[in-house]
């Protein structure tokens, strides 16, 4: 019963237009004062899920990624991706791939890389 009341809650608010992020969290409180959970717990498990240290880099990244577009230096990196690879068949490709991976060697993180690149 506990779920049902979870995923009706879930569908009901998706079928009033509520965003899906909000519904989510507004189905999950509804469930927790179902089965009857005390506020400060459900509290706690928010808080928990936001004190990751890993989630405070990432905006880091993207203003590192968005300092690199603006200042040249991805440009930069990409011609000279293209001076080693761009000859080849499907070298777009391939500069894709050399210049993510010299702003990984730069960054010192494939994720950095990914959330700066995309």
């Amino acid at each position: 019963m506990d779920a049902l009341v979870l995923l009706g809650s879930f569908a009901l608010l998706c079928a009033l237009g509520v965003p899906v992020a909000y519904a989510l969290g507004l189905a999950a409180l509804i469930a927790a004062f179902y089965v009857e959970l005390p506020l400060e717990a459900v509290m706690l498990k928010i808080s928990d899920g936001t004190d990751d240290f890993v989630l405070l880099a990432i905006p880091c990244f993207l203003l590192g990624g968005g300092i690199m577009a603006e200042g040249g230096m991805a440009t930069r990196l990409v011609n000279l991706a293209k001076i080693f690879v761009g000859f080849i068949r499907g070298g777009m490709a391939v500069v894709k791939v050399l210049a993510s991976t010299l702003f990984g060697c730069i960054s010192g993180s494939s994720v950095a890389d990914t959330s700066a690149i995309g």
